[in-house]
């Protein structure tokens, strides 16, 4: 109790330190413990699954060919005797689902109320065991009658608001379902993402989907097995590779991957259900983090010096009355504890304010509840293990202080204890100026990425997914087209098979043959009206003759100049290779070039494209629509959708705004502007707050030696100059180190991008000069208050 009376006073009695301190930890913590948060989030996927341990996916990767080549998908008849021909299989379950494919979905009572879904899941009752669906309510007994549907907690709240469902029947597409359950949503860290749960009975009583279950033709489903505890998973793949393939073929090879590393995998190329961590995020997040706590721990080792150099005369009454070391150490350390308790508290209040912002920013839903009570005792043992490697110096430094110099008061900042508080403001000026220089560098270089044109025009666009396909529907597509021309807010419309600013994935671009220079190159193929180029503004060198051809029924191939330059042997006036659909034989490739654009992000390299004439394509058709300026986008939307669902009643409606997917493309880049701004504000402020209190304590330690030079004749400014002087010297040794390790840091980070702007040397005097000005308002008003004071009064006080 004595204790801590002592430091309580000790507390109050230095009121600024104790709350520079406890502002400096807290800040650290709150981004210490989000970002840890984040991390456990990422790092358990998977692992909330009863035998998660236990089970595994069933992967096809080819090392013959790219991973374009790779699978997870299977006929359903091969994998039904797995389970009794491989006794280490436990059991296993087989699911479909197409992450590509979204569907309509509407109460059938209320035919109007419809929203796009994806989530479907086809799968075997035993996918509910494996999976542990926990019923919510209804009754999963009648999982396997045909025509009947699972819903999850959110699909509920959102298209049902609520209100009781079971038994009550919903329109999937053009299907209809009986809802006879509702399960809790899987959890936020789970790959698997299922909002719709439907048996595999209903597909197979659905004769069009008959081939499905009997024909070694469908790649459709995924196969999930538990398998039993000491099972040799590298046995067991040769003997299902042994039993579908009888063996290795072509290089393809069976693998057994652990749902725990599905998260993370790159074994496949299909698209996860729940999107993978930004690892260059993930990655930042940690270095700026470790930042912050390393300059926090930092400055309350050196405030908490500077406090116990303060108190030298106490500890040594402490220690004539007959203080132990062992004691002095304790009552330390116990303080050091103290603030680091108080700043964990101030973290989780700042935790509660900002959780739901962070969870915004990793696109991940977080909450400290999710991981139970454990995790705050985890936090609360980080936070105690911080404080002691925070006061373990202060202590030993206040602990062996020896009596006959503790009232010597030139003796007190002398020697080993300032060179260390030196350095640990060195430190903390090294960290402040190495976030200052690398936000500076890192935001030219998003920037200019931002700025830059993709070379073509954007604004003012809609791009609307058709579900009709070039070669079957040609009548639809120009009827749609049609009315959209006639409608007063629209002035111009192109299409095309792909459109800009879609993501890529590895089978868009195809190597389009083997040989006379092909193989050199992995084109993206689009097929486009003659009007695409146009309407987008992208200029091509074509005579006039080869674009007329181009819109005539031929089959004329124009090229982008990545294309043209990458081609090893000269390509005009050549047969394209046999590709895809009508295209066979081939396309004449022409003379001529269109020109270079992004048709994804500007980071990315421009891709060797291939134009197409769109009658010669099988894709789907996509309409790129231009409107008028003063336009109501939201109402015009609504309009096509209503004339869309006049056409096709059961099929999603889909449309992006150019405007806001360019956005979508740089959401990465704009988070990581945003993510160095405000950590490297926290840097800072905790950096320039213990500035601000070192300023003090140096003032205090120098009055008396400032009293006499003003007697002497000292002005203000040279006054000023001289107490300042220390964090000048500290701040220009900073910067001289840190200088390589930030050139170092950005060279490694900007090679990651293909067009890159200048990262000129002078943003490093920019950042420096920022550091100086940060420092000087820092420290400058206590530094002019010691400096314009009286030194009569302090001389009379001494």
């Amino acid at each position: 109790m004595l204790n801590l009376k002592i430091i309580l006073r000790s507390l109050r009695r230095n009121l600024i330190y104790t709350w520079t301190n406890v502002i400096g930890l807290a800040i650290a913590f709150c981004f210490i413990f989000l970002t840890s948060i984040y991390l456990i989030h990422e790092y358990t996927f998977d692992q909330s699954y009863a035998d998660s341990g236990k089970i595994h996916r069933l992967v096809t990767t080819n090392s013959a060919s790219s991973r374009s080549a790779n699978s997870s998908n299977y006929p359903y008849i091969l994998s039904s005797s797995y389970l009794e021909k491989n006794p280490s299989i436990e059991s296993l379950v087989r699911a479909y689902n197409n992450s590509y494919v979204s569907e309509l979905v509407r109460p059938s009572a209320e035919k109007e109320k419809a929203f796009e879904e994806k989530g479907f899941w086809y799968v075997e009752r035993g996918f509910l065991d494996m999976f542990d669906v926990k019923q919510v309510s209804g009754d999963f007994g009648m999982f396997d009658v045909p025509g009947t549907v699972l819903i999850s907690e959110s699909v509920h709240q959102k298209i049902f608001e609520g209100e009781e469902v079971v038994g009550k029947r919903m329109l999937v597409g053009e299907y209809e379902f009986e809802i006879i359950g509702i399960y809790e949503d899987f959890p936020s860290n789970s790959s698997l993402d299922p909002r719709f749960l439907i048996s595999v009975e209903t597909m197979k009583s659905n004769p069009d989907y008959s081939d499905y279950f009997t024909s070694t033709g469908y790649l459709m489903f995924k196969v999930f097995m538990t398998l039993n505890e000491g099972a040799d998973i590298d046995a067991l793949e040769a003997q299902l590779m042994e039993q579908d393939k009888g063996g290795e073929s072509q290089g393809e090879k069976y693998e057994l991957e652990p749902i725990e590393d599905y998260h993370f995998s790159t074994l496949d190329i299909a698209r996860s259900f729940r999107p993978k961590a930004d690892e260059q995020l993930v990655v930042w997040l940690v270095i700026i983090s470790i930042c912050l706590l390393a300059v926090a721990i930092a400055n309350f080792g050196n405030i908490s010096l500077a406090v116990a150099l303060d108190r030298s005369k106490e500890v040594a009454i402490h220690k004539i009355i007959g203080a132990r070391r062992t004691q002095l150490i304790k009552r330390s350390l116990i303080q050091s504890l103290f603030l680091s308790f108080i700043s964990f508290v101030f973290a989780l209040i700042l935790i509660e304010a900002l959780i739901p912002l962070y969870s915004r920013f990793v696109d991940r839903e977080l909450t400290v509840a999710i991981f139970g009570f454990r995790t705050y005792l985890i936090l609360l043992a980080f936070t105690s293990m911080v404080g002691l490697i925070a006061g373990i110096y202060p202590a030993l430094i206040v602990s062996s202080f020896k009596v006959s110099s503790l009232f010597n008061s030139f003796s007190r900042s002398s020697g080993s204890k300032s060179l260390i508080r030196k350095s640990l403001l060195a430190f903390q000026f090294f960290i402040a100026f190495g976030i200052i220089s690398a936000m500076l560098f890192m935001n030219r270089q998003l920037e200019f990425m931002l700025s830059k044109e993709p070379g073509y025009d954007f604004k003012n666009t809609l791009v609307f997914q058709s579900n009709w396909f070039q070669g079957g529907d040609e009548s639809t597509i120009q009827t749609f087209k049609d009315r959209l021309m006639a409608m007063p807010a629209i002035q111009d419309i192109a299409l095309s098979d792909e459109h800009p600013m879609r993501a890529l994935d590895v089978n868009d671009l195809q190597k389009p043959g083997f040989s006379d220079g092909w193989e050199k190159v992995e084109l993206l193929s689009i097929g486009i009206d003659c009007h695409f180029f146009e309407f987008y503004g992208i200029q091509e060198n074509y005579d006039a003759d080869v674009i007329s051809l181009f819109c005539g029924d031929s089959k004329v191939a124009l090229l982008n100049e990545t294309a043209l330059n990458t081609l090893e042997n000269e390509p005009i006036g050549k047969l394209l290779p046999s590709y895809y659909g009508k295209s066979k034989p081939g396309y004449i490739v022409q003379e001529g070039a269109v020109s270079d654009f992004h048709f994804n992000s500007v980071s990315e390299p421009i891709p060797a494209m291939l134009f197409m004439p769109l009658s010669y394509s099988n894709g789907r058709a996509n309409y790129s629509i231009r409107y008028s300026e003063n336009t109501n986008v939201g109402e015009l939307i609504q309009t096509i959708q209503q004339m869309f669902w006049e056409y096709e009643p059961s099929e999603p409606f889909v449309l992006k705004v150019l405007e806001e997917e360019h956005k979508r493309l740089y959401s990465s880049e704009t988070k990581m502007m945003q993510m160095m701004g405000v950590l490297g504000i926290g840097v800072c402020l905790i950096a320039f707050a213990g500035v601000f209190a070192m300023s003090i304590f140096y003032g205090r330690e120098r009055l008396k030696e400032i009293s006499i030079r003003k007697v002497l004749g000292a002005g203000v400014v040279q006054l000023f100059g001289l107490q300042n002087r220390v964090f000048v010297i500290a701040m220009i040794i900073s910067i001289v180190v840190a200088v390589p390790v930030v050139i170092r840091i950005i060279d490694s980070w900007i090679s990651q991008f293909a067009y890159r702007t200048d990262q000129p040397l002078w943003l490093f005097g920019i950042a420096g000069l920022i550091m100086l000005g940060a420092t000087l308002l820092s420290s400058g008003w206590y530094s002019l208050k010691v400096a314009k004071s009286n030194p009569v009064d302090t001389l009379r006080d001494s």
